[in-house]
């Protein structure tokens, strides 16, 4: 099971749950379900074993390190060490991949000894962080439809004007997406402000 805190980034969130659930198990992840009965939304994942013995332990992170471990001739206590080390690299993953990006935290208060008023500080912070990448995506795709659209009428126009004149008007089009993409940032916070132009794309 996997909750996301709140804030703008939950379909992002949900997305990159599931498309991380995959990589990981592949055609044993079967579904996918999320609940919103508690007090933050979150997803049950369901994951059925491939091979003939349905041993679920085969598809646990944990389980397997401890066994190979064993299997070496590691100790119990060995196989637990090996254990506690697989499901930390598993959720370092699973925080790379999409918690980072997210802005949640893989450390919760207690273990980063924090109190927990420097621990609400810190995800204040963090919720801020989700919001603003959340605009930023918006504007991001906003853009990318704006140049879809643009690249669909200049592929109708290429087939009315002379090869030198298309070749013109792409390397011009090139020119104001590489000005606009290192913007995005400022577009987010004119957008806030009710300052940002309409993007302005010229053939």
């Amino acid at each position: 099971m996997a909750s996301y805190p709140g804030g703008g980034m939950m379909l992002e969130w949900q997305r990159g749950t599931v498309r991380w659930l995959q990589r990981q198990f592949g055609a044993a992840l079967r579904s996918v379900i999320r609940h919103d009965d508690e007090s933050y939304p979150h997803l049950h994942a369901y994951v059925l074993p491939t091979t003939p013995n349905m041993r679920a332990a085969d598809l646990h992170p944990g389980a397997r390190a401890k066994r190979r471990a064993m299997d070496a001739g590691a100790s119990n206590k060995a196989g637990d060490i090996a254990y506690k080390e697989a499901m930390r690299l598993w959720q370092d993953s699973y925080w790379q991949d999409v918690g980072a990006r997210c802005g949640l935290e893989r450390i919760g208060p207690a273990r980063q000894r924090l109190s927990r008023a420097e621990w609400r500080t810190a995800d204040r912070v963090n919720r801020l962080l989700r919001d603003h990448e959340a605009k930023l995506q918006s504007v991001r795709r906003l853009h990318e439809r704006r140049m879809d659209r643009e690249y669909g009428l200049l592929q109708i126009v290429k087939r009315y004007i002379p090869k030198q004149a298309w070749d013109m008007a792409m390397a011009r089009a090139e020119e104001r997406i590489a000005e606009i993409e290192p913007n995005l940032s400022d577009l987010v916070h004119d957008t806030e402000s009710g300052l940002a132009p309409e993007p302005d794309f010229e053939p």
